[in-house]
């Protein structure tokens, strides 16, 4: 037997080859699936992603939310389809005929409040107005604490997952991580963690034989007497 990586002396390799055709013939018969995906009031859904999940293969929809794919080989499918803010949507179709045409209609996601008090980790007794609490995830949300500490978000999506970032000034940045399902989230009460800022601009005057300290407070930034 010739060994490729090992040929022997008299052979000889050419780097010349003769042209070859190869003939694919199909081993069944051939559909083409066309159809438009829409919303529950009709409206056509455009950018929706539609997959043949058996065969990996997917296709976007236009502005009019119809969709094409070239020739599939005609079997049972499970077809999915996806959109922001769309609930996911799995069906199984039949492709037994040259042409096959079919409607999807998806439904929205519902968006789910969530919810929580932020309190400082040294007192729990103390809460934190003015905290910045940013969501990232399958959508985006804003909200900032109030007096009391609470925060709500309220632009979240059903069964998804999300990042949540806390800031404030003077302690550090936190971050957790929720799995939002079908009803209101509360996370409870959070603790951030205290930064130790030192003050700024420290000064010392000896009066009489008593210290007087000044500095400037590094949450206010005014001169504070002591």
């Amino acid at each position: 037997d010739l060994d490729p990586a090992d040929p022997p002396e008299w052979f000889n390799a050419f780097p010349d080859h003769a042209f070859t055709k190869f003939a694919v013939e199909p081993i069944g018969e051939i559909s083409q699936l066309s159809g438009t995906v829409y919303d529950m009031d009709t409206m056509p859904i455009p950018n929706a992603t539609v997959e043949i999940e058996e065969l990996g293969i997917m296709v976007q929809t236009n502005d009019e939310g119809a969709f094409a794919f070239p020739g599939v080989l005609q079997d049972e499918y499970a077809l999915l389809s996806t959109a922001f803010p769309y609930r996911d949507l799995s069906m199984m179709i039949d492709l037994g005929a040259p042409q096959v045409n079919i409607d999807i209609y998806m439904t929205l996601r519902s968006t789910v409040p969530v919810t929580g008090r932020l309190v400082a980790r040294h007192d729990e007794s103390v809460v934190l107005p003015d905290v910045e609490v940013t969501a990232m995830g399958y959508s985006g949300d804003f909200a900032i604490s109030d007096t009391e500490g609470q925060f709500a978000l309220d632009a979240l999506y059903e069964n998804a997952e999300y990042r949540l970032d806390f800031r404030l000034y003077g302690y550090h940045d936190t971050t957790i991580r929720i799995d939002v399902a079908m009803d209101t989230l509360d996370i409870g009460e959070l603790a951030l963690r205290q930064e130790a800022i030192p003050p700024y601009d420290v000064s010392a005057v000896l009066n009489d034989g008593v210290s007087e300290v000044k500095w400037k407070d590094p949450l206010k930034s005014t001169m504070e007497t002591y």
